[in-house]
């Protein structure tokens, strides 16, 4: 019998090396300046893998669970599996401790979930070092083993991480867009709230990875993966532009701009940004109003009077110089 080679392959022989080398493709960085480097690591020999990670297996969990007592919890299970394990050589366990600390949180629903379910839930991505993910992930166990059906919009009531979505995103409709020179007018593009909403706008982000990963574990029950990708979508969007107008970029000095970006940012100003710093189209329905009182002037025809910013500048000069008794009234002088 012909052994089988590379040049003589049997394709029905399951044991048959793949021995030939990969056709190849195409491979490229982000930066050009990184070329070099990639390009001498291609000829590189690859490092040989001296040991594989390995998770315990659910029929070996399952065996040792018949074995222990009723009252022994799933936390404990795991780590009398890994002492008792007996490895093949090369191999080690995966570490648990993510594990447990999940399986601390399914652990008062195990009446109502078979062990592999909780075996699981105890893979899930949550970040265990954010309060309000665990406190998402445990409603979200709860509507599962309870009513069997994980409502993607009831898990984050009273959490505000979908309100803190939708008022970034009006926010971010009310702010010019960036200038076309990096540095340049930042720091009056980035209002507070761009940056405190980050942290949210990540654990909703997390939180939402976690619904879609157990949506395609147990499809019946999560039913709204559609609605949860589509809101993943618009958090990575405004992660983006919340982390483009972070003001910690050094704003360029007059050396290095020059003539003619100074001339692209002074037309890009005059297009997009208005005299109180929102969008110009924004900014041309902002309601003129008597500051001093606090009430709107008389409209006539039904109309609301606009101010333009010399209107609003000039008015408030008038009542500092006022306050010192340097104006009677109007632009009558003293």
């Amino acid at each position: 019998m012909q052994r089988a080679t590379t040049e003589n392959p049997d394709e029905n022989d399951p044991t048959t090396p793949d021995e030939s080398p990969a056709p190849g493709g195409s491979v490229t960085t982000l930066h050009k300046a990184d070329l070099p480097l990639l390009k001498a690591l291609l000829p590189q020999p690859l490092p040989p893998i001296t040991r594989a990670t390995i998770d315990i297996p659910s029929a070996t969990l399952s065996s040792l669970s018949a074995l222990l007592s009723t009252e022994t919890t799933f936390a404990e299970l795991l780590e009398h599996a890994s002492q008792l394990a007996v490895l093949p050589p090369k191999t080690t366990l995966t570490a648990n401790r993510h594990r447990t600390q999940l399986a601390d949180v399914v652990e008062p629903l195990r009446p109502y979930l078979t062990l592999a379910e909780m075996e699981t839930f105890s893979f899930a991505p949550v970040n265990q070092r954010d309060a309000r993910s665990v406190a998402i992930f445990e409603k979200v166990v709860n509507a599962y083993a309870k009513e069997g059906r994980v409502d993607l919009l009831d898990c984050y009531d009273g959490s505000g991480l979908i309100k803190s979505l939708e008022m970034v995103e009006m926010t971010l409709e009310t702010l010019p867009p960036l200038p076309p020179i990096e540095g340049i007018g930042r720091r009056l593009l980035t209002p507070p709230v761009i940056v405190t909403s980050i942290p949210s706008l990540e654990t909703l982000h997390k939180s939402l990875v976690m619904y879609i990963w157990l949506s395609f574990r147990y499809d019946v029950s999560f039913p709204d993966r559609h609605l949860a990708v589509e809101i993943k979508e618009r958090v990575e969007v405004v992660l983006d532009q919340c982390l483009a107008r972070l003001p910690g970029l050094r704003n360029k000095k007059t050396s290095e701009r020059g003539a003619e970006k100074d001339g692209q940012v002074k037309e890009w100003r005059r297009k997009n940004v208005g005299p109180t710093g929102v969008r110009r189209y924004i900014d041309y329905k902002a309601i003129k109003f008597d500051r001093k009182r606090g009430k709107l002037p008389e409209q006539q025809e039904g109309k609301i009077e606009y101010a333009s910013k010399g209107e609003d500048q000039g008015r408030r000069r008038r009542d500092m110089w006022k306050n010192v008794g340097m104006v009677r009234g109007g632009d009558e002088k003293a």
